[in-house]
């Protein structure tokens, strides 16, 4: 099955690496933080996920990171490059980030609170982007972005269908 993850020692090194459970979670983490506050406490729908880690770490997406005003329909119509990179990362990393999901709730990170995630626990003095170096930096401040511009969407389905993909 497509879905699943070959056992840890099976993976490729350099896939297992790049897309690691932690970075991963400590990414989508960021991307739930600024949801979360934007929102006002309200957690990161489980199905925006996926698209939370595609949209962050694509080299594509970044180069054409739109302003916080700019609604996720308009920027896809006019990025449909980064459109189809975001849509297909998203894809590609669906069982990495369930993976990362998995890891940062049983680290007590993140919390399933119905169908949405929250963040809960304290990472210390790694609590953001602040701390961070070269790309580790680029791609929490990525995630944050996204975060926040996720939670000015009207709803997953919107923004599922602004990148040609379904929940």
């Amino acid at each position: 099955m497509a879905d699943q993850l070959a056992p840890w020692l099976q993976r490729q090194p350099d896939i297992a690496n790049l897309f690691n459970p932690a970075f991963l979670g400590i990414v989508l983490r960021s991307a739930v933080s600024s949801y979360s506050r934007v929102r006002r406490g309200e957690g990161l729908p489980i199905a925006l996920a996926f698209v939370v880690v595609g949209l962050s770490l694509s080299p594509t997406v970044r180069r054409h990171r739109p302003s916080r005003s700019v609604n996720m329909h308009s920027w896809g119509r006019d990025n449909p490059d980064a459109k189809v990179e975001a849509a297909a990362a998203a894809r590609f990393l669906v069982p990495m980030t369930r993976e990362a999901i998995l890891c940062m709730t049983q680290a007590g990170l993140l919390q399933i609170d119905g169908s949405a995630i929250k963040v809960t626990g304290s990472l210390g003095k790694a609590r953001d982007a602040r701390g961070a170096r070269g790309n580790l930096s680029e791609y929490l401040s990525m995630a944050k972005f996204v975060g926040s511009w996720l939670a000015r969407s009207q709803s997953v389905s919107s923004v599922y269908e602004s990148l040609g993909m379904r929940p």
